[in-house]
C-alpha cells in the first residue's frame, strides 16, 4: 500500500496502524514518538522563512538558524543549499538556488524547481520575518526535548543515575541558552532615534553610568559604573573580595532601581553574607557569627533585614560555586534578569568552567575573558569580577607595582576589558602590620573615561570595610 507521507511528502510503504496517521514507515522508525514530533513542526513558518530569504535575496535575520532546526526534509536540503550560496557570495533566488541543488544532486529531494518558485507565495514582509523564525528556531528546541526525553527514558533501566544526571544538567543548561530570538535586531534608523532620545533625557549633573555614594572617586574617574567589562586584579588576601563586596553594596544603596547579582566563585555563600553584614554593621568578620551583646544583636538582625528586603525586591542574589560552576548556567542566571538595571560581580573568575579543551592555562584564560566579555556585550551590563595576580619572580622587589601583564601570566586576559582596576598595598610590610593599612588603586587600563592614574584606598582589615582615602565626586 502506498500514499504521500506527512514527513517526507513522498510516497512511501505505510503499515496499517501509521497509515492512519499518514506517515511512512521509513519516518516513522527514524522519528519514535512522531505523534509527538508532528505537533512540533510548523511547516507553514519554515515555508514563511525560506520565501523570505528568497525575495529579500540573502539570509538576513535568518543567520542564526541553521539546517538542523528545519523539520522537513526538503526544507533542511534547500537551506543547506541558501547557506552555500550565501558563503560564496551569491545571491540567493530561484535560479541561483535551483542551479547550486542541480549541482549537488539535490534537486529532487527538493521537489524540484515547481516547490521552489512556489515558496515566496509562502513568504511574509521582511518585518514579520523575525517572528517566523522564532516560531522556526522554537519548535526545533521543542523537538530536541523530546528526543532527548525518547533517548533518556531507553536508557533509564541500565544507566548510572549520577552520570545521567549530570548529562541531562549540561544538556539543558546549554539548550536554555540556544538563540531564539528574544530580540529581533533593531533597524539602524530606529536604534540611532532611541539612542538620540536616551542621550537628551540625561541629567548633565550625573554620571554616565550607576552612582556611587562611598566611592566618589571612582564614580568620577570612570563616569559611574556603565555598561562593560571590569577586572579587579591583586595579590591573594590583598583586598579584592573586601573591594568587591564594599563596592556592591554601594552600587545597591545608591540606585533604588539598581539589581545585582553576586557569584562568589572563590568562597561561599555564608562568607559573602558576613561580609555584606560586617559592612552594614561596622562589627568584625569574626564576631558577628558568635553571641552578641544586646546592641549588636539588634545591628545584626537590621542588617540581615535589610539584606532580605533587597532579595524580596528582587535587587539582590548571592549564587556560589555549589549553584554556579559553568559560563552556561551562569549566562541562565544573567539571561533570567536582563535588563538596563541588572549589574554583575564575579569574583573568582577564574574557578569558572568554560568547557572545551586548551592547549594551556594562557589559552584557556582568554577564552573566558572573551566569554565575559561577551556577556557584557550581549545583555549591556556591567560584568565586575576579580582576577588572581602572578607571584613574584626572584629578583623582584616586594613593593614592585604590578601591570596588566601580571593577570594570571597574560595580559591577553584584559585586552577585551573596559577597566582593568589593580590593587596592592602601598607598603608590603606596614600592610602585613597595620590595621588600616593603605591600598593603591591603579586604573591600569581606562576605556571608559579620559583618566589615568591612581587613588588610595584604606583597608579596615577586620571588618572587611575599604573606603577612598578622599572623597570627591559628581555633585548631587
Amino acid at each position: 500500500m502506498s500514499n504521500t507521507c506527512k514527513i517526507c511528502r513522498k510516497p512511501e510503504l505505510f503499515d496499517k496502524g501509521e497509515h492512519s496517521r499518514g506517515i511512512c514507515n521509513k519516518c516513522y522508525k527514524e522519528n519514535k514518538g512522531t505523534d509527538l514530533l508532528l505537533k512540533s513542526c510548523s511547516i507553514e513558518a519554515e515555508q514563511a522563512v525560506l520565501g523570505g530569504i528568497i525575495l529579500a535575496g540573502c539570509l538576513s535575520y535568518a543567520k542564526a538558524l541553521k539546517p538542523a532546526d528545519f523539520y522537513v526534509t526538503k526544507h533542511r536540503v534547500i537551506f543547506e543549499a541558501m547557506l552555500g550560496l550565501e558563503a560564496d557570495g551569491e545571491p540567493i533566488d530561484i535560479i541561483t538556488l535551483s542551479n547550486a541543488l542541480k549541482n549537488k544532486g539535490k534537486l529532487e529531494d527538493a521537489e524540484g524547481v515547481s516547490y521552489l518558485s512556489a515558496l515566496p507565495n509562502q513568504a511574509v514582509s521582511p518585518a514579520l520575518l523575525p517572528a517566523h523564525m522564532k516560531i522556526v528556531k522554537e519548535e526545533a528546541l521543542k523537538r530536541l526535548i523530546l528526543e532527548k526525553g525518547y533517548k533518556t527514558a531507553d536508557a533509564i533501566e541500565n544507566a548510572d543515575l549520577t552520570a545521567l544526571l549530570g548529562e541531562l544538567r549540561g544538556f539543558y543548561s546549554e539548550l536554555a541558552l540556544s538563540p531564539v530570538l528574544d530580540k529581533p535586531a533593531v533597524p539602524l534608523g530606529t536604534y540611532l532615534r532611541e539612542k538620540h532620545e536616551r542621550d537628551n533625557d540625561r541629567d548633565p549633573n550625573k554620571p554616565l553610568g550607576l552612582c556611587l555614594k562611598k566611592f566618589y572617586t571612582l564614580e568620577r574617574n570612570i563616569d559611574g559604573i556603565q555598561t562593560g567589562f571590569y577586572i579587579v586584579g591583586a595579590d591573594t588576601n590583598t583586598g579584592k573580595t573586601a573591594f568587591l563586596t564594599n563596592l556592591f553594596l554601594d552600587i545597591l544603596d545608591a540606585n533604588p532601581k539598581a539589581k545585582g547579582i553576586y557569584f562568589s566563585l572563590d568562597d561561599n555563600k555564608d562568607v559573602i553574607i558576613n561580609r555584606f553584614i560586617a559592612i552594614k554593621t561596622g562589627l568584625n568578620l569574626n564576631a558577628i557569627q558568635k553571641r552578641q551583646n544586646a546592641d549588636n544583636i539588634t545591628a545584626i538582625t537590621n542588617a540581615y533585614s535589610d539584606l532580605f528586603n533587597l532579595f524580596e525586591e528582587g535587587r539582590l542574589d548571592i549564587k556560589d560555586i555549589s549553584e554556579v560552576n559553568h559560563i552556561n548556567i551562569l549566562e541562565r542566571e544573567i539571561k533570567k534578569r536582563a535588563d538596563a538595571n541588572l549589574f554583575v560581580f564575579i569574583d573568582g573568575l577564574y574557578n569558572l568552567d568554560i568547557g572545551g579543551k586548551f592547549s594551556g592555562l594562557r589559552e584557556e584564560n582568554i577564552d573566558r575573558a572573551n566569554k565575559a566579555k561577551a556577556l557584557s556585550d550581549t545583555y549591556k551590563i556591567p560584568i565586575i569580577t576579580t582576577g588572581e595576580l602572578r607571584k613574584k619572580q626572584k629578583g623582584e622587589g616586594k613593593n614592585s607595582t604590578p601591570d596588566v601583564s601580571d593577570l594570571m601570566e597574560t595580559g591577553k586576559f584584559a585586552y577585551n576589558a573596559n577597566l582593568v582596576l589593580l590593587l596592592y598595598p602601598q607598603d608590603i610590610e606596614k600592610f602585613k602590620q597595620d590595621d588600616e593599612p593603605i591600598l593603591v588603586m591603579d586604573y591600569a587600563k581606562n576605556k571608559l573615561s579620559h583618566y589615568k592614574g591612581y587613588q588610595e584606598l584604606i583597608f579596615t582589615r577586620a571588618k572587611g570595610i575599604i573606603s577612598e582615602k578622599e572623597k570627591t565626586g559628581f555633585q548631587r
